[in-house]
């Protein structure tokens, strides 16, 4: 069973829709291994 997922497409999507380049995916991505998410 899952017990947290994140789906990482979206902070990509929220960082290219602005101009200036943030959020960062690879930040955003060490967060959620850190928070406990798999893989």
């Amino acid at each position: 069973m899952t017990d947290l997922s994140v789906n990482l497409n979206r902070v990509a999507l929220l960082r290219n829709s602005r101009n200036i380049g943030i959020p960062s995916v690879v930040k955003a991505a060490r967060i959620v291994l850190d928070a406990g998410a798999y893989g």
